[in-house]
């Protein structure tokens, strides 16, 4: 597969679910990998989202689900998800 398209949820802490479909992007149309390692262990940062903010205080949650043709896709072992601090943007008013 040269990308993997996947759905993302998010919970804000009002209740409120927001999701969106996303595409994973894996491979180069030639086949090489955009990620990192040896062999088949690789990994890849990919950016989900920019310019988010967490305005409100609680709970935040997220779920990623594969959104393929195929319900089992083999070769992925795992997936993970991380938070990063950027730096503080600015609002103009």
């Amino acid at each position: 597969f040269q990308n993997l398209y996947t759905r993302i949820q998010t919970i804000l802490p009002s209740g409120k679910s927001l999701s969106k479909p996303l595409s994973l992007e894996l491979f180069t149309p030639s086949g090489k990998s955009y990620g990192e390692g040896a062999g088949a262990a690789q990994h890849r940062l990919i950016t989900l989202q920019e310019n988010i903010r967490f305005d409100t205080p609680g709970d935040y949650t997220f779920s990623l689900t594969q959104f393929m043709r195929k319900d089992s896709i083999s070769g992925i072992r795992s997936i993970s998800l991380m938070l990063d601090r950027s730096k503080q943007v600015s609002r103009k008013k």
